[in-house]
């Protein structure tokens, strides 16, 4: 059976990337820590569209500055960046002693779909979210 996936506004990614930064205890006391790296890795992708499965791939050395802003470059497939979404992502990388041939988010597309949807749940936005 096929589920059909539920799209976001605005307010409840916020509501997402809120919580997920500030951890929460679900209805059945179960204790979900703060978590910087799914948070900024969930904005990076709805800021630039890269999905997940590239995002536990990248590192700083795969922005590009062009006349435009900045592409991201990951296995030949190229993204476009602003300038903002750059050094948001380079103040991620120096925050936590990343250099720029470091991965920015050890982390499997698995585990950022996980705590997404825990999260969701939590929230009562349900599990089918994009």
């Amino acid at each position: 059976m096929n589920k059909i996936a539920k799209t976001l506004n605005t307010n409840q990614f916020e509501d997402i990337i809120n919580a997920i930064r500030s951890g929460f205890v679900d209805d059945k006391y179960s204790i979900t820590k703060p978590n910087d790296r799914v948070a900024t890795a969930l904005v990076l992708s709805a800021n630039t569209g890269l999905p997940m499965i590239d995002i536990v791939k990248l590192k700083l050395e795969n922005f590009v500055e062009d006349e435009y802003g900045y592409l991201i470059d990951i296995d030949g497939k190229k993204y476009a960046a602003s300038k903002k979404v750059y050094e948001f992502i380079e103040n991620y990388a120096k925050d936590n002693g990343l250099n720029s041939k470091n991965k920015l988010f050890d982390l499997s597309t698995r585990a950022i779909q996980n705590h997404l949807r825990k999260t969701c749940n939590y929230l009562g936005f349900g599990e089918d979210v994009t």
